[in-house]
This record gives structure tokens, sequence and C-alpha cells, in this order.
């Protein structure tokens, strides 16, 4: 009987040591998941939120930087309503569940990733027979830009916003398309009211209409956005690209 128990134990050993350095990386990055929800944020990140905001039981494996990942948690603690186009409404904690719902890999970016800026890369149908037979559900890295992550110029707030605004984008609210002016705005939109940010004005504006659509981007400095299309194509027959006032 001893004889069986010690060959049992060697084979056990054998078997664990032919574990592949792969195996143990996942198998440690694993464990790292499985800490307190708490102890994933390091007492630097932590201090940056609200003392209203509580840590969520359950934190995203697809964000590692405590930093982004305090981000996100005060994104997750946004839970009042935002009205969106046509009426539509959701909120902060929605899109943070988003990414738990859909692995999104959230990392800083850099220079060389869209030219320093947040952003997510996309795939974009160019006809409505595209649009129609899509059935992709890709899942990107959504980059956010790394000069949120100067504490000293930058809250959390607005860093929390910029990721809002990419996560906005990435529930594709007009289709499988590229983006468009009239999806920015709203990114932009969605962004602020996360970072309940004041440089931002919508009120007077009519977003269906293009001389007020290119009028919000130039009045906020945001003219680099004027290389896209104005509106998706599967929004144009709501349009007005005719009036050349921004006015009622």
């Amino acid at each position: 009987m001893k004889k069986i128990i010690i060959l049992t134990n060697l084979i056990a050993l054998m078997i664990v040591s032919a574990c592949s350095p792969q195996q143990a990386s996942a198998n440690a990055s694993s464990a790292l998941y499985e800490l307190p929800a708490t102890d994933r944020l390091t007492d630097e990140y932590r201090s940056l939120l609200p003392e209203n905001n509580t840590i969520p039981d359950r934190l995203p494996t697809t964000i590692e930087d405590p930093h982004l990942l305090a981000a996100w948690v005060y994104l997750y603690n946004q839970n009042e309503p935002i009205t969106i186009q046509d009426g539509a409404t959701l909120t902060g904690r929605r899109l943070a569940e988003m990414v738990i719902e859909r692995g999104i890999p959230v990392l800083w970016g850099s220079d060389a990733v869209c030219s320093g800026n947040s952003c997510s890369e996309r795939f974009s149908c160019q006809d409505i027979a595209c649009v129609a037979s899509y059935t992709g559900e890709e899942i990107d890295p959504i980059y956010i830009s790394q000069r949120f992550q100067d504490t000293q110029a930058f809250t959390l707030a607005r860093l929390a916003g910029s990721l809002a605004h990419e996560l906005y984008h990435y529930t594709r609210p007009f289709g499988p398309v590229e983006s468009s002016l009239y999806e920015e705005y709203y990114a932009f939109y969605v962004g602020t009211q996360v970072e309940k940010a004041d440089w931002a004005v919508f009120t007077g504006y009519q977003p269906l209409k293009l001389a007020c659509l290119m009028q919000w981007f130039r009045v906020h400095g945001r003219t680099e956005y004027f290389g896209i299309p104005a509106y998706p194509f599967t929004l144009t027959a709501q349009t007005d690209q005719t009036s050349e006032l921004c006015a009622n």
C-alpha cells in the first residue's frame, strides 16, 4: 500500500513539474484577480476617490493599472441617468458594467496610439448591406491618453469622463459604422456628465442640424474632428444639412 501511495505522489509531482511557464503565469494572474476588491487599489489611487464612492466586490479583470481601476470605480459610482439621442438614457454604472460583461481591456495609450489621444479601434461598415449582415462582437482594447496620468493636472473625474467617452463609442449607438461628428458630440456629452464638467455647453444646440453641430465643435475648439463624417449614413434622413444658421 505504501508503495502505491509513494508512486501516486511521484506521478502528481511529475504532472505539476510539467506545467508550462505560460500556465503558471495564468494561474498567478488568476490568483491576482481573486484578491479582495479593495486590495487591487493602492492607497495612492484609492485616496483620489470621493468619500461617498464605494468599491464594488467585483472589479474588471481587464484593468490592471490601479489608476485606471480607480477611474473605473469612479465611473461605476455614477448612477444618475444621462439622456442621450432619441431620449434614450444610460448611466456611468451601466458603462462600467459593460467592461466586465464584455471583457474590454482598458490600457494606457501612447504617442504611437491615436496620436496620444484616448481611442479604440473599430470595424466599420460602408453600406447598409454590411450593417444588416453584421454579427461581429469584436473586443478591442480601449486606450486612455497618458496625459491623464498627471494627477496634478487632471482629476480622477476627468479621467473617468474620458473612459466614459470611449465606452459610449463602444456601445455602437448607430450600428457598426465609422464614427461621426454626431457620435462624437454625444460621446463628449456623456463624458462631461460623468466628469460634472462645465467646460462644454450643450444647451441651445440641435445636433441633427449640421450648422449647429459644426458650430459646437468650433466653439469648443475641437476642429480636429472635422476630418470625419458629420453623421452616420444610417441617420442621414433625419438630419438638416441645408440650413445655414444654428437657430430654432
